[in-house]
This record gives structure tokens, sequence and C-alpha cells, in this order.
């Protein structure tokens, strides 16, 4: 496919320059090679080998073509569309197709449909009025004059429904590894970012075989108090062997009271969380059951309210 795309002036070169390197390939792995029982085994290679291969390959880069840079927009460039005319795209493209391709999607247009109209998930893929820009809200996520510096950007999930929670952190977490790519690019520079997920455990499939493997890519772990079986198993399998005796610790850890290990401590490290002062505090104290209860604090509960809102 590569001589395809070569001029025919220097296919002849191209030719050449291939089978002089692969045969200086070939001589360097000779070089490394020996025979014990019957069988070849490859020794490690050396500094002055890889030297040799990078520069039979760099000579043999001049031959070869400059790979076309495909411009204009692909599926992944973001574009504004009306969610609620993709059925109906879907359908006529499937009728000018041929064969009866219209009665294999059927299934898939009926999922696309429910997904459009349940009211949980809506507001996200179809909000009214088409929703902010891509760039106000890029702005708002990462910070907009003083380029994100110190920018801290708390996104609230707590009433988004579970079956639908996984797809809208898949996106969320796309967008950030995105942007993050799209900068780097361009600018030749990272965008220091940090994404932390609180819970992390619920937004990976616990049923699927690589739950190990997804946990994994996280680089560094802050363990509260854990007493599920299950859940220390994973953690011990994933923390250095030091640290065995003082996971231990984890299913009596104190409130407030927190382990920290990955790249972010040289050491593991167990640490107290300072209380925040109460305006800056989540809603996630401790119920008060004995004052509501004695009455000695009102409760305020409007279920009339709650309904209408639940419901809107």
């Amino acid at each position: 496919m590569v001589l395809e795309t070569v001029a025919p002036d220097t296919d002849a070169n191209l030719h050449e320059a291939l089978d002089g390197a692969i045969e200086k390939l070939a001589e360097v792995r000779r070089g490394r090679t020996e025979n014990y029982k019957g069988r070849d085994h490859i020794k490690q290679f050396q500094d002055a080998d890889m030297a040799v291969i990078l520069d039979v390959l760099q000579r043999l880069a001049e031959f070869l073509p400059h790979a076309a840079i495909v411009s204009g927009p692909s599926e992944d460039t973001p574009a504004r569309f009306d969610p609620n005319a993709l059925p109906d795209m879907i359908s006529l493209i499937a009728s000018l197709q041929p064969g009866n391709l219209q009665q294999h999607i059927a299934g898939l247009d009926l999922r696309v449909r429910s997904l459009l109209a349940d009211q949980r998930i809506t507001p996200i893929i179809a909000p009214e009025g088409g929703g902010p820009s891509l760039s106000s809200w890029l702005q708002e996520l990462f910070g907009a004059a003083d380029g994100g510096r110190g920018q801290i950007t708390v996104l609230d999930l707590s009433l988004v429904p579970s079956d639908v929670m996984t797809t809208i952190v898949s996106v969320l977490g796309r967008l950030v590894l995105e942007t993050a790519q799209r900068h780097r690019r361009a600018t030749k520079a990272t965008l220091p970012t940090v994404l932390v997920l609180e819970e992390a455990h619920n937004f990976v499939q616990r049923q699927g075989p690589d739950i190990d493997d997804s946990v994994a890519q996280c680089n560094s772990f802050i363990l509260h108090r854990i007493v599920n079986d299950r859940d220390q198993e994973l953690v011990c399998r994933l923390a250095p062997d030091s640290t065995g005796s003082l996971l231990k610790e984890l299913p009596s850890l104190p409130t407030q009271e927190a382990i920290l290990i990955g790249i972010a401590t040289e050491i593991p490290l167990v640490f107290d969380v300072r209380p925040l002062p109460t305006p800056q505090r989540p809603s996630s104290a401790h119920p008060d059951f004995w004052n509501v209860w004695t009455q000695q604090r009102d409760l305020d509960l409007d279920l009339n309210d709650l309904a209408s809102d639940w419901s809107d």
C-alpha cells in the first residue's frame, strides 16, 4: 500500500532502500541471536544496536511519502444538529441503501427514539434553546481569562439516574481529555488537569471483566473507610506490597481520616481531612435523626412542592 503512493521516479530508490534496511536489521538480529538446544534465543539489544536500527529507519523514512493530512470536519467534530431529527435521518439513509437495510435498523430506531423521549437525559442531549456554545461551556469548565489557573469546577450529579450516570460521566471525561490533547497539539504545552471522581467505582461496570484494568489506570488513590471485602481485595491488588499492613486499617479508619497512595506521594500516607467551613461543606452530613424525631428541629417538609418539582 505504501508503494502505491510513491512517485514512479522514487519507486526504484525506495525498493533499494527497503532491501538494504531489511538486510541491515536482519544482521543486527543475527548478532543478538544464539542457538540453545536447537532453538534460537534473542539476547537483549544494546544501545549500539538501537542506534543502528534508528539510523536505518531514518534513512528509509527519507524515501517514504509524507502522510496526507485530511482537512475538514470529521465524525468527532462538534457540530450542532437537532437530535430529534436523528431517527428520521437514519431511516432516510437506510431507505437509500440497497437491500432491506431498514428491517435491520428497526431496533436501533426504537432505542434512539426511546432515548430522546427519556426526560431524565433530554436536558443533556437535547436542551431547550440548544444549550450553551462549546466555547462558553469549556470556559465555564476550565476557566476563562485566567487560562484555568486555580479553577475548580464541581459537577453535582447526585440526582442523575444511575442508569444514565455512566454515559454522562464518560462524555464528560472524553471532553476533558480531548480538550487537554488539543491544547497540547496547538501550543506544545500541557494543560495540567486533575479529574476527581467521588465514589469512582460506581462508574465502572462491576460485572465487566476489565474492572481491575479500568481502576488501575488511576494514578493516585485517596482511600477512606472500606468495609466491603471485594473492594478491599481490589485495592490491595493495585497497591504496592509494602502497603499491606497499612491497608489492613481500611475497615476501621475513623471519619475524616484517609490513606493516600500513588504517584501523588513518595510514600503511602495516612492523613486527616481538615473540616471545611459550614457554607463550603457538601450536603453529606449524617441524618439528624434524634433532633427531628423528638421535634427539636422543624423538618420543613413540603411533599407537594417536592412532587411538583420532581415531575416537571
